[in-house]
């Protein structure tokens, strides 16, 4: 019968049959019907892998209960020593709810409880098993009450993105990169991507060996044998057309298509210069270069490749590392682009590559020149030319009909057309959420009279808390200046759930990686995740110093200062900096920036920053992290702004950051904590016809509810550096509301230094630096800036741009608010919200902040 009951286990085969469970799993399949339904989201075994970890408790602790109740718990043996089966699922209920309990353990019994017809046996049997795992030890991070800071590129702000910079953080970001995976070629070339592509390839590459002419003998004629680029670009160029013509059939897509190489020409759109070796672009752009005005874009690129003379250089620091480099110009410039494929010739031997959210994956390279290489070869390039753009990881829910872009979503039981009218933000990174947020209006919308609404797109990981949920919360709680709550649903693509590990890699294994190893289970906030001399790829050990979290102390409020319950000492000493003193960044302070510089470049020892996420992900039922995984998820809210760095004049700038701190206060009493204030998400409206608020928050990607107990169920958590708290960036405080005002001010001092009236930015070196050096040294360069009121001004002075010396003493002012004596403060002062939004009402009456002179110098220049 089932695989728990052999020939001695008889008895229990008909202890089942004779008591069976019946209608004792209904009330588990509604629950789980109806959280299904408030997702909007069919109630399929698929969508258990997309929920949270609060609604698979749930699920399974409803799941045991109907099995107690079960008359056989009662009757079959226990698992282990106990009187019977009921005593096991007693002490299994209780367990479900430790910090250490995998809930993998007990996933593939809810599967067989939720499947359409489940069978007694297997249910049964499932349990025995989850019942003889052990439980693995538990992770320092369950005792983390709040999620590590980490970073990745996409944090990265007015910046040059240099590539000694951005490398580091590059390889970071992606820890989770692995080579060599069987079965990639059926994972994106079959599956039906491409109809009979096996079998016309098989046919194309028959003829390319027949014939005095042959294209292939023991090798690709014409292969040029030192593997010089201009060579191989010249011999690829010959032959695909020669490859298109042996084919019988007509492919449109084919047709559409076409090979560019313009390696010495930088591509537009890159925030730094980027040029691309060769790639498959669309037969329209190719048509436009006859233009003199023509700029190639990397939105036009659809495959791109790397090149290499050398087949050693198929290693992670050269040739995987510029085709990463590639992919994220690709996925940044694309907004409607989930995943990119490329490849890699390194001499004759090629790899094709996949890069996604979680990070990339790799083909076993092949020789181009071998029989079997050479068919792969073909496959591939028939592959790239044929497949459909969706098959490419182009969004098919973005619905494109002419120069019209929409999407549709189901909402209160209709179908309801939201057009896209403008792209606002695309993170640029490979790995992470990748947030992309464009303005739309509803379909039916009078032309006069269009409600503005914001979709927002991002990848989040599979046990997080919906942002969607927490947006509908606050709305339906009246919170105030923060983005108003309209639909936010799950992402699906051809009716399954869009994530990366079944949806988008079909669920290649990479434990059979040919660089696969174990994974850390945190990374410390402040220890590197892989200095330069570490590979990014090599097997890990866990990093002891996990920085777990300091509730601040709970003294009475006196004002700032450390309690002496506090048995940790600041990184500068009591109210003191270690770099002078009276620290300047003109001179102090540079040698802390210079240090930070130089370990992030070269020392063995050097410690980078976390990357985007740390490995802390689900753990299988051996003890191993399962792969981690990211969904597809869509929130639209209904207001609509700009960044507040666009404001039209100084005052208008302080009265938004005030809605900002106001809205901020009112989404803390209501419970919830925002956690990621940023440039990017303080929005301004000054438009008359929006009727959204006049300046708000976004993006409660990072928020939490307040007051809970354990972790925040993400795998790490993301800031933007230059604008982290001081206690955040040390990693030794739980996040607090104060952690977040704080932040309030670094986004003010920010703001004046990088932006002129006309909303221009500038990159500033030494701040430019603030977001690749290492953590600590950033912590004592922050430290050292707010330390003194003579340095501050000094420094502020020197920095700011000629439009905003006015705000000096007042942004001074607002320091000595947020950091009173120079000092961080050590208890929460809810009365710091409104002594803040009192000052900068304030500052906005200030007859030199409010003159706003018609001096065109002043407004265009820094």
């Amino acid at each position: 019968m089932e695989r728990l009951l052999s020939v001695s286990q008889m008895a229990q085969s008909k202890t089942i049959l004779d008591n069976p469970i019946g209608n004792g799993l209904d009330n588990l399949r509604a629950t789980f019907k109806s959280i299904c339904d408030d997702m909007h989201l069919p109630a399929t075994l698929a969508t258990l892998d997309v929920l949270s970890q609060e609604d698979v408790q749930s699920l399974t602790t409803d799941l045991l209960l109907a099995l107690q109740n079960a008359r056989a718990s009662r009757l079959l043996p226990s698992a282990g020593g106990a009187k019977s089966l009921y005593v096991d699922l007693m002490k299994l209920g209780t367990a479900v709810y430790a910090d250490n309990f995998d809930l993998d353990r007990t996933k593939t019994l809810l599967s067989a409880a939720l499947a359409e017809e489940f069978r007694d046996g297997e249910i049964w049997s499932r349990l025995y098993r989850a019942l003889n795992q052990d439980t693995p030890p538990q992770s320092l991070a369950t005792s983390i009450q709040q999620t590590p800071w980490t970073l990745n590129t996409g944090c990265i702000v007015n910046s040059s993105e240099l590539r000694r910079n951005v490398d580091p953080m590059l390889r970071a970001e992606l820890e989770n990169l692995y080579i060599g995976l069987p079965n990639f070629h059926q994972a994106f070339f079959g599956f039906g991507n491409v109809p009979d592509l096996n079998t016309v390839s098989k046919a194309i590459f028959r003829k390319c060996t027949e014939g005095e002419d042959a294209l292939f003998q023991n090798g690709w004629t014409g292969w040029p044998t030192s593997a010089q680029e201009s060579e191989v670009l010249a011999w690829l160029g010959g032959l695909i057309p020669k490859l298109e013509a042996l084919d019988d059939r007509i492919s449109i897509l084919a047709a559409q298509r076409h090979l560019l190489a313009r390696p010495r020409t930088p591509l537009e759109g890159s925030a730094g210069k980027r040029s691309l070796d060769v790639g498959f672009v669309r037969k329209k752009a190719i048509s436009n270069l006859a233009s003199k005005k023509f700029k190639y874009h990397w939105w036009h690129i659809l495959i791109p490749g790397e090149l290499k003379s050398n087949p050693k250089a198929d290693t992670e620091s050269d040739a995987w590392l510029d085709i990463a480099r590639y992919a994220r110009e690709v996925l940044a410039s694309q907004d409607n682009r989930r995943f990119v494929l490329a490849f890699t010739l390194c001499g004759s031997m090629m790899r094709i590559w996949e890069f996604d959210r979680v990070g990339g994956i790799a083909s076993e390279k092949f020789d181009i020149n071998t029989k079997d290489g050479g068919l792969q070869f073909i496959t591939a390039i028939l592959g790239f030319l044929w497949m459909s753009e969706e098959s490419l990881g182009f969004d098919p829910s973005i619905i494109t009909c002419g120069n019209e872009r929409r999407v549709e979503i189901q909402r209160h039981g209709q179908t309801e057309r939201l057009i896209i009218d403008e792209v606002m933000t695309r993170s640029r990174c490979i790995a992470g959420r990748a947030t992309t947020c464009w303005k739309a209006h509803g379909g039916d919308d009078d032309a006069k009279h269009k409600t503005p609404l914001v979709i927002k797109d991002s990848w989040q990981y599979t046990d997080r808390d919906e942002e969607g949920s927490l947006l509908r919360e606050a709305t339906e709680k009246g919170v105030i200046n923060v983005a108003r709550y309209y639909h936010h649903e799950t992402v699906c693509v051809n009716g399954t759930i869009d994530d990366i590990q079944s949806n988008i890699r079909k669920h290649l294994d990479i434990t059979k990686a040919a660089n696969y190893g174990p994974k850390r289970l945190a990374v410390s906030p402040r220890a590197s995740a892989n200095g330069p001399g570490q590979s990014m790829l090599s097997p890990r050990e866990s990093i002891p110093e996990l920085g777990l979290p300091m509730p601040l102390p709970q003294a009475s409020i006196h004002g700032p200062g450390r309690s002496p319950s506090s048995p940790r000492p600041s990184l500068l000493g009591p109210g003191r900096s270690m770099l002078s003193p009276r620290p300047s960044i003109s001179s102090a302070s540079r040698k802390v920036l210079n240090t930070g510089v130089k370990r992030a470049s070269g020392d063995d020892d050097a410690n980078l920053p976390p990357p985007k996420r740390s490995c802390s992900g689900p753990r299988s039922k051996t003890g191993e992290q399962a792969p981690p995984n990211r969904v597809h998820r869509r929130v639209i809210v209904r207001d609509f702004g700009k960044p507040i760095y666009k404001a039209s004049s100084r005052v208008a700038l302080l009265s938004a950051l005030e809605c900002c701190i106001a809205g901020h206060e009112s989404l803390h009493k209501a419970g919830i904590l925002h956690r990621d204030i940023s440039i990017n998400n303080l929005l301004i409206n000054e438009d008359k016809d929006n009727p959204s608020f006049p300046a708000f928050l976004i993006d409660l990607d990072l928020a939490i509810k307040e007051q809970r107990d354990g972790t925040s169920g993400a795998k790490g958590k993301t800031g933007t550096r230059a604008f982290m708290a001081i206690g955040a960036l040390r990693g030794d405080e739980k996040h607090s509301f104060m952690h977040d005002l704080e932040s309030f001010f670094w986004v003010l001092y920010w703001i004046c230094i990088h932006y002129n009236a006309q909303h221009r930015g500038r990159v500033v070196s030494f701040f430019d630096q603030w977001n690749y050096m290492d953590t600590e040294a950033l912590v004592m360069i922050k430290k050292g800036l707010i330390i003194e009121d003579l340095d501050f001004v000094e420094n502020a002075e020197e920095n700011f741009s000629a439009y905003y010396r006015p705000l000096i003493p007042w942004v001074n002012r607002l320091r000595r608010l947020v950091f009173p004596n120079g000092l961080r403060w050590r208890v929460q002062e809810p009365g710091l919200y409104s002594s803040m939004m009192e000052l900068l009402r304030e500052a906005c009456k200030d007859e030199q902040v409010a003159c706003e002179l018609n001096n065109q110098h002043i407004a265009s220049t820094f």
